[in-house]
C-alpha cells in the first residue's frame, strides 16, 4: 500500500504526517499519534483534514494538515497558518 509521508520540524520538534490510501491521514507529535482523518478523497485544498492544538516552547500552536488526494497526494502542514513542510497548496 503506497504511503506518503511528510516531515516538518518546529523548534526542535518533529511533526510527521503520513498518509495511505486505505487507511487515511495521521498527524504525529514526534513519536505519538495527535490526530487522524479517515477520509479516503480530499477534493478542497481549503480546510484542513486536521486540526490540533500543540505546545511548544510554553506556547501553544496550532498545527493544520491539508491534503488533495484524487489519483496523487499532496499534503501541506502548516503551523500557526505558515507553511511548515509538503507541498504548497
Amino acid at each position: 500500500m503506497p504511503t506518503t509521508t511528510v516531515i516538518g520540524e518546529l523548534e526542535g520538534e518533529r511533526l510527521i504526517v503520513e498518509n495511505t490510501w486505505f487507511s487515511g491521514i495521521r498527524l504525529f507529535h514526534g513519536e505519538k499519534m495527535i490526530g487522524v482523518n479517515n477520509q479516503i478523497f480530499s477534493v478542497s485544498k481549503d480546510s484542513p483534514l486536521i486540526r490540533k492544538e500543540i505546545v511548544v516552547g510554553g506556547v501553544s500552536r496550532l498545527v493544520e494538515v491539508f491534503a488533495v488526494a484524487l489519483l496523487t497526494v499532496k499534503i501541506q502542514l502548516k503551523v500557526d497558518g505558515q507553511h511548515v513542510a509538503g507541498h504548497r497548496l
